[in-house]
Protein backbone atom coordinates (compact mmCIF):
# COMPACT_ATOMS: atom_id res chain seq x y z
CA UNK A 1 0.00 0.00 0.00
CA UNK A 2 2.89 2.49 0.76
CA UNK A 3 3.61 2.04 -2.97
CA UNK A 4 -0.02 3.41 -3.92
CA UNK A 5 0.35 5.83 -1.57
CA UNK A 6 3.98 7.13 -3.04
CA UNK A 7 2.33 7.07 -6.54
CA UNK A 8 -0.09 9.25 -5.61
CA UNK A 9 2.11 11.58 -3.42
CA UNK A 10 4.81 12.20 -6.61
CA UNK A 11 1.50 11.76 -9.35
CA UNK A 12 -0.44 14.57 -7.35
CA UNK A 13 2.00 17.34 -7.97
CA UNK A 14 2.99 16.19 -11.29
CA UNK A 15 -1.22 16.59 -12.12
CA UNK A 16 -1.57 19.58 -10.24
CA UNK A 17 1.79 21.10 -11.94
CA UNK A 18 0.26 19.70 -15.45
CA UNK A 19 -3.31 21.24 -14.60
CA UNK A 20 -1.75 24.62 -13.26
CA UNK A 21 0.31 24.83 -16.83
CA UNK A 22 -3.24 23.41 -18.41
CA UNK A 23 -5.23 26.28 -16.84
CA UNK A 24 -2.39 28.73 -18.15
CA UNK A 25 -2.43 27.81 -21.54
CA UNK A 26 -6.29 28.01 -21.18
CA UNK A 27 -6.13 31.48 -19.97
CA UNK A 28 -3.69 32.81 -22.68
CA UNK A 29 -5.40 31.20 -25.15
CA UNK A 30 -8.75 32.64 -23.78
CA UNK A 31 -7.29 36.22 -23.31
CA UNK A 32 -5.75 36.00 -27.21
CA UNK A 33 -9.85 35.22 -28.28
CA UNK A 34 -10.98 38.18 -26.48
CA UNK A 35 -7.98 40.70 -27.51
CA UNK A 36 -8.45 39.43 -31.43
CA UNK A 37 -13.39 39.38 -30.63
CA UNK A 38 -11.94 43.26 -29.38
CA UNK A 39 -9.90 44.08 -32.35
CA UNK A 40 -12.79 42.63 -34.62
CA UNK A 41 -15.11 44.47 -33.06
CA UNK A 42 -13.76 47.49 -32.95
CA UNK A 43 -12.55 47.21 -36.48
CA UNK A 44 -16.66 46.37 -37.06
CA UNK A 45 -17.72 49.59 -35.23
CA UNK A 46 -14.91 51.76 -37.39
CA UNK A 47 -16.92 50.25 -40.57
CA UNK A 48 -19.91 50.64 -39.12
CA UNK A 49 -19.34 54.41 -38.50
CA UNK A 50 -18.00 54.88 -42.23
CA UNK A 51 -20.57 53.61 -43.27
CA UNK A 52 -22.88 55.56 -41.66
CA UNK A 53 -20.94 59.01 -42.75
CA UNK A 54 -21.09 57.64 -46.37
CA UNK A 55 -24.90 57.10 -46.07
CA UNK A 56 -25.16 60.67 -44.29
CA UNK A 57 -23.56 62.26 -47.12
CA UNK A 58 -25.05 60.27 -49.92
CA UNK A 59 -28.38 61.43 -48.17
CA UNK A 60 -27.32 65.23 -47.98
CA UNK A 61 -26.32 64.78 -51.71
CA UNK A 62 -29.47 63.40 -52.62
CA UNK A 63 -31.78 66.15 -50.77
CA UNK A 64 -29.50 68.81 -51.96
CA UNK A 65 -30.60 67.70 -55.57
CA UNK A 66 -34.14 67.34 -54.74
CA UNK A 67 -34.23 70.72 -53.11
CA UNK A 68 -32.38 72.37 -56.63
CA UNK A 69 -35.39 69.90 -58.67
CA UNK A 70 -37.62 71.20 -56.67
CA UNK A 71 -37.29 75.17 -56.83
CA UNK A 72 -36.40 74.36 -60.80
CA UNK A 73 -40.00 73.65 -61.00
CA UNK A 74 -40.94 76.38 -58.28
CA UNK A 75 -39.56 78.62 -60.86
CA UNK A 76 -40.95 77.01 -64.04
CA UNK A 77 -44.32 77.12 -62.53
CA UNK A 78 -44.04 80.34 -61.43
CA UNK A 79 -43.03 81.54 -65.17
CA UNK A 80 -46.18 79.72 -66.25
CA UNK A 81 -48.80 80.98 -64.15
CA UNK A 82 -47.39 84.77 -64.94
CA UNK A 83 -47.73 83.24 -69.10
CA UNK A 84 -51.23 82.28 -67.77
CA UNK A 85 -52.07 85.56 -66.12
CA UNK A 86 -50.77 87.59 -69.31
CA UNK A 87 -53.22 85.28 -71.24
CA UNK A 88 -56.13 85.63 -68.59
CA UNK A 89 -55.90 89.48 -69.31
CA UNK A 90 -56.01 89.48 -72.69
CA UNK A 91 -58.89 87.43 -72.91
CA UNK A 92 -60.71 89.94 -70.56
CA UNK A 93 -59.76 92.46 -72.63
CA UNK A 94 -61.09 90.51 -75.44
CA UNK A 95 -64.29 89.87 -73.44
CA UNK A 96 -65.38 92.92 -72.66
CA UNK A 97 -64.71 93.98 -76.99
CA UNK A 98 -66.72 91.35 -78.11
CA UNK A 99 -69.52 92.21 -75.53
CA UNK A 100 -69.61 95.73 -76.37
CA UNK A 101 -69.52 94.89 -80.43
CA UNK A 102 -72.61 92.48 -78.94
CA UNK A 103 -74.22 94.79 -77.04
CA UNK A 104 -73.59 97.18 -80.21
CA UNK A 105 -75.50 94.26 -83.15
CA UNK A 106 -78.13 93.91 -80.10
CA UNK A 107 -79.27 97.55 -80.41
CA UNK A 108 -78.89 97.25 -84.00
CA UNK A 109 -80.68 94.40 -84.39
CA UNK A 110 -83.45 96.21 -82.56
CA UNK A 111 -83.41 99.37 -84.59
CA UNK A 112 -83.91 96.91 -87.52
CA UNK A 113 -86.71 95.27 -85.84
CA UNK A 114 -88.08 98.25 -84.90
CA UNK A 115 -88.07 99.85 -88.56
CA UNK A 116 -88.87 96.17 -90.10
CA UNK A 117 -91.93 96.45 -87.90
CA UNK A 118 -93.20 100.14 -89.34
CA UNK A 119 -92.70 98.53 -92.44
CA UNK A 120 -94.55 95.91 -92.06
CA UNK A 121 -97.60 98.35 -90.78
CA UNK A 122 -97.27 100.42 -93.86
Amino acid sequence: MTDLADLFVRAIPIMLGGGAVQLTIYFLKRRQEMRAADVAATKTATDTDAVIVASAEKSLLMSDQARDRAVKRAEQLLTDLERAESELAAMHVETRELRVEVAALRREVAGLRTRLGMASES
